[in-house]
């Protein structure tokens, strides 16, 4: 008995040993493992980042790169080459900054159709950081020629006085009707004063909501008391819009330490800061008396108050989507004359045919020369960074207006 135990436990163990053998062998001839995950290109591209910041401009885009480098995915929203006030949002837009860990806009009325985008996507909890109205922006037409706008307000002296005029012939007229009401309207007041009073105060209130809804609208275009959007085109504010937003990626405090952020932002200031002080040297060789420009388009205010150059007036009115009138082509003409302006300055980003029709007024024919303005070049461009931006229109505009 104890023999045959033996052997059932000796043939057990050998067939055992068998059927090992042939899994191992059959893995070896190729049955099927578990799957490996393939990443996509996409997430390749992406990396091991894990800050996601989205940017509405190429120029803010950039501003961002050259803070966070390769330690966050950066997405642009509006292409090179677009014109930011005119721009039109696609639905993904929406969805990419809902998902991004922070959004850099400009504001002041700048990214016109993303506004309700932006605004929607805030309410849902998204944070967005709105450099414009953080780094004192000018006026809207601050530092422009102070004759611009002299006829219309001449044209309002004469309306208003034309009202005062018949207000006092409608004052005499009824003169004697008022004294007999006197008494009566008196007495009126005494019972409803108070609540003429109140209705009056919501009146009030209600009038200057209005007017602010107006503004607001219009995207602060050539309204008086607005903002200019376009504060870019002057680089120390640009270096506060780089720190405001290392200051935000510090707050998040994904990838790297606050104090990381922070001196991510000052190198990058400095950067701009020598930028600057390069573009001044290279517009030195402009004389004070040929120091005036005439644009397409009324965004070069903070370049002039910046760089010492007077802005005498722009083809366009207000923001870039606006159409000239021939009165006002007139005018900027006449001035052109008077100020013997040689060379009209228009955009990448915008069709040149107005400027080009001011420009052959003359005989011969005015210079005609475009700058970067609202985005930066395409890649491999003297102008697909800020630092190149700033410097390459610096030389154009030195080159056509140096003597």
């Amino acid at each position: 008995m104890r023999k045959s135990w033996t052997l059932k436990v000796w043939a057990a163990a050998v067939a055992t040993l068998l059927v090992l053998g042939a899994c191992g062998d059959g893995a070896d001839e190729g049955d099927v493992e578990p799957e490996e995950t393939t990443p996509t290109a996409a997430e390749v591209d992406a990396g091991p980042a894990e800050l996601l910041v989205v940017a509405t401009t190429t120029i803010l885009g950039d501003l961002v790169k050259g803070i966070v480098g390769d330690d966050a995915t950066v997405t642009v929203l509006l292409p090179v080459g677009a014109d930011p006030h005119d721009y039109q949002p696609s639905s993904r837009d929406g969805v990419t900054i809902r998902e991004a860990d922070l959004v850099v806009a400009n504001g002041l009325g700048l990214e016109e159709s993303l506004i309700s985008v932006l605004e929607a996507a805030h309410e849902d909890g998204a944070r967005i950081l709105e450099v414009g109205d953080m780094v004192d922006p000018m006026e809207w037409g601050e530092g422009r020629d102070p004759h611009e706008g002299e006829e219309d307000d001449h044209a309002e002296e004469e309306e208003e006085h034309h009202h005062e005029e018949e207000g006092e012939e409608e004052e005499e007229e009824h003169h004697h009707e008022e004294e007999g009401e006197e008494e009566e309207e008196e007495h009126h007041h005494e019972e409803e004063g108070d609540d003429d009073h109140a209705e009056g105060e919501e009146e009030e209130e209600g009038d200057h909501g209005e007017d602010h809804d107006h503004a607001e609208d219009e995207g602060g275009h050539a309204h008086e008391g607005a903002f200019d959007p376009h504060f870019w085109f002057d680089p120390s504010r640009v270096q506060r819009a780089v720190e405001l937003i290392a200051a935000e990626l510090a707050d998040i405090g994904k990838v790297l330490s606050p104090s990381e952020w922070t001196a991510r932002g000052e190198s990058y200031a400095a950067e701009i800061g020598r930028a600057a002080d390069q573009a001044q040297e290279i517009l030195a060789a402009v004389p004070e008396s040929r120091r005036k420009l005439v644009t397409n388009h009324d965004s070069f205010s903070y370049f002039g108050a910046y760089f010492d150059f007077e802005v005498l007036d722009s083809v366009l009115p207000g923001s870039g989507l606006a159409q000239a009138d021939t009165a006002r082509l007139a005018r900027i003409v006449e001035e052109i004359r008077e100020e013997g302006v040689t060379t009209l300055f228009t955009e990448t980003i915008a069709d040149a045919g107005v400027v080009m029709t001011v420009a052959n007024e003359f005989d011969p024919p005015l210079g005609v020369v475009e700058l970067y303005t609202g985005s930066l070049g395409p890649e491999g461009s003297n102008a697909d960074t800020y630092v190149k931006w700033l410097v390459e229109n610096a030389r154009r505009i030195a080159e056509a207006l140096a003597p």
